[in-house]
């Protein structure tokens, strides 16, 4: 499933998660100067959002990761050298962004944040992510956006509802493993 055809529901995920959007307008040099005022302080995981309307905050989800340092610090590495810089200088099939990207964010320790990762990568392919892809890939053709500076709607498609309980799942998986292995070591430990 390609990321960019369930805008609105890995938003909604994210937000139901805890997730919060940061829109970050203008051109890359002001983008990368205001990531340091996100105050992402803490490691966690994050997604990386092109801005597909100029005028509007209509986003699609291209690049979802994790770091074990400060969110913040990571982003602005993405601005310099990684995958923000590569929004703004245009994706592999030549569309450049229109002005700003978004971001979803929260902030996690690092094996939850890693896990949460996991579950997306796995539901879902990201243009940016090059584990799978080898390299980035052209976005395809979408047909609906995420508003980032609103609440997501509930999925009410089937499609969008099966993603949604798909995604939801292999997080509570994942979190219920976590838990469990946490458990099992405080045992040892005591």
């Amino acid at each position: 499933m390609y990321a960019e055809h369930y805008a609105q529901v890995i938003q909604y995920v994210w937000g139901y998660v805890g997730a919060r959007s940061y829109l970050l307008q203008g051109d890359l040099q002001t983008v990368a100067q205001n990531i340091p005022r996100l105050r992402l302080d803490g490691p966690g995981i994050y997604s990386l959002w092109l801005k597909s309307s100029f005028h509007e905050n209509k986003y699609v989800p291209t690049y979802v990761g994790f770091t074990s340092r400060p969110i913040q610090t990571r982003l602005g590495e993405h601005a310099r050298f990684g995958k923000i810089g590569e929004l703004y200088s245009g994706l592999p099939d030549g569309a450049a962004t229109t002005g700003g990207i978004g971001v979803l964010a929260l902030e996690l320790p690092t094996p939850m944040a890693r896990a949460m990762e996991s579950v997306f990568l796995e539901a879902f392919d990201f243009a940016q992510n090059t584990a799978d892809n080898l390299m980035s890939r052209a976005l395809r053709p979408w047909t609906v956006d995420a508003d980032l500076s609103e609440d997501a709607p509930m999925p009410e498609s089937a499609g969008d509802i099966e993603a949604f309980n798909d995604l939801l799942t292999a997080i509570s998986d994942q979190l219920e493993a976590l838990q469990d292995l946490q458990t099992k070591l405080m045992q040892l430990k005591g």
